[in-house]
């Protein structure tokens, strides 16, 4: 891959820095809580790294004024467990490497968020290094080496760096009261090959369920998720790349949660610090202004305005060991995605909805939903080709066909609470099409409060749908 003219490096600094811990979940509440003067009293005892010339350097231009890339990682140390039972419940560790690695890249101009999971298990050649390793592999060389692997490898500059461990995500769900979400059905842990539960995961409860640390730990790490549906048991084949769909939706979920709580108090603050100082390591980059001013941007942000995103992978073997690799069938959407990530995509989209060919499929099961939605969508200029019945979906989407994601973005900001874009190379006669999810509620105009349509409250529950008096998927 051909990657931009590599940007000067970033020199380290002296002030300090508390951004976040345990991956964005804790990232997302620290900077919620960050707008409180307290947050800012005990960063001298926060755990600092000089990366010295690793970081991008931006020059004199202020991190608040700029979108930033910062690396979180969590490590799979086990030092934390108080006993064998508690360190067995989190799985062997074979080495010193990172379980969860997410780029997150604040946009203050635009005031979104995007967020990519790296795989672990990515087979990638190592910075500094002969050969090609899982990219988990690159922290055994220090966070500099991985910062370089990430840079090397996919073009992502990354501005700042955060490390954590098992026990920050578990004590950062405690202090605030535990993670509601909805499970369907019963679910659970369990490896085939050693019949065993590795994480420990196993909830028979369905609706809406608050997990605990330690749950809520076992549910994002679990890699052989199985849910019983109809009386058996049924795995997620997926593996990895579903646990990264987890992670993703369970930090969605605890930014709808925290934002709108009144956890803020004075004690949920100081066990949110306490947190950070026993578990967090961070680069030595930022000084209070500027977390203050990135704090306050992240708090108005809300769920809504955070875009995910997964890359396509492939599986292989090397050596007897699985891996996974890049689709190279797909390489235009993966160039899509790291392009968000190098900023090439940070200006608006100027592109008219009249424009833009868009066809609208139902994915709820909701009476009339895709109808009144391409009517909304004709009323606000778009050229809507059909509508139809779309693949049952939580999320809503919008599939793009190559070159036309400006215009997938600009519909995106016409539908409350946004949407998944995802690149799709095989759509023809149409730019986008939309398949609205059970998470879809209106189309609206940017930046007012009058709707052009509402679609769930007045809809009518079909036969395939869930009836009226069961909760909805979400909570």
């Amino acid at each position: 891959m051909a990657a931009p003219e590599r940007p000067p490096r970033r020199r380290s600094a002296s002030q300090r820095v508390l951004l976040g811990v345990n991956g964005l979940v804790v990232a997302s509440c620290l900077l919620l809580v960050g707008v409180g003067g307290y947050f800012f009293n005990r960063f001298g005892d926060i755990t600092t790294i000089d990366l010295g010339g690793h970081l991008a350097d931006r020059g004199d231009e202020k991190a608040t004024d700029r979108p930033l890339n910062f690396l979180i990682v969590g490590n799979d140390s086990r030092e934390f467990a108080s006993d064998t039972e508690d360190a067995d419940a989190f799985g062997d560790s074979g080495c010193n490497c990172t379980d969860t690695m997410i780029i997150v890249r604040i946009d203050p101009t635009t005031n979104t968020a995007s967020m990519l999971s790296l795989p672990r298990d990515l087979y990638v050649p190592i910075s500094g290094t002969t050969g090609s390793q899982r990219l988990n592999v690159a922290i055994q060389g220090g966070p500099e080496r991985l910062i370089d692997t990430i840079y090397d490898q996919f073009g992502i500059p990354i501005d700042h760096y955060v490390a954590v461990d098992f026990q920050a995500f578990r004590d950062v769900v405690n202090a605030i009261g535990g993670v509601t979400i909805y499970l369907a059905s019963p679910v659970r842990d369990w490896d085939y090959s050693t019949r065993s539960n590795p994480t420990g995961l196993d909830i028979s409860d369905t609706g809406c369920v608050t997990l605990d640390g330690d749950t809520a730990l076992a549910y994002v790490r679990s890699r052989y998720f199985q849910q019983k549906i109809d009386g058996e048991w049924k795995s997620d084949l997926t593996s990895d790349l579903g646990r990264i769909q987890r992670q993703q939706d369970f930090v969605r979920t605890v930014l709808e949660q925290v934002s709108g709580s009144s956890l803020l108090s004075l004690t949920g603050i100081n066990k949110l610090v306490n947190v950070a100082i026993d578990n967090v390591t961070v680069d030595s980059g930022l000084g209070k202004d500027e977390i203050l001013a990135l704090a306050k941007q992240f708090r108005s942000l809300g769920a809504d305005a955070l875009q995910s995103y997964s890359l396509p992978v492939v599986n292989d073997n090397v050596g007897g060991a699985s891996v996974l690799r890049l689709d190279s069938s797909r390489q235009g959407e993966t160039e899509d995605i790291f392009n968000v990530f190098r900023g090439f995509y940070d200006e608006p989209p100027t592109v008219e909805p009249s424009a833009v060919t868009v066809r609208v499929l139902n994915g709820t099961g909701r009476s009339g939903e895709a109808g009144t939605a391409s009517s909304a969508l004709s009323q606000i200029g778009f050229s809507v080709s059909s509508i139809g019945d779309g693949t049952r979906s939580t999320r809503t989407t919008i599939r793009y066909a190559p070159g036309q994601e400006d215009k997938a973005q600009l519909l995106a900001s016409y539908l409350e609470g946004g949407a998944a874009v995802v690149l799709d190379p095989s759509l023809v006669g149409v730019d986008v099409v939309l398949t609205t999810g059970t998470d879809f509620t209106r189309v609206v105009v940017p930046g007012s409060s009058d709707a052009a349509t509402t679609t769930v409250t007045e809809a009518t529950t079909s036969t395939t749908a869930p009836p009226a008096t069961e909760p909805a998927d979400e909570c």
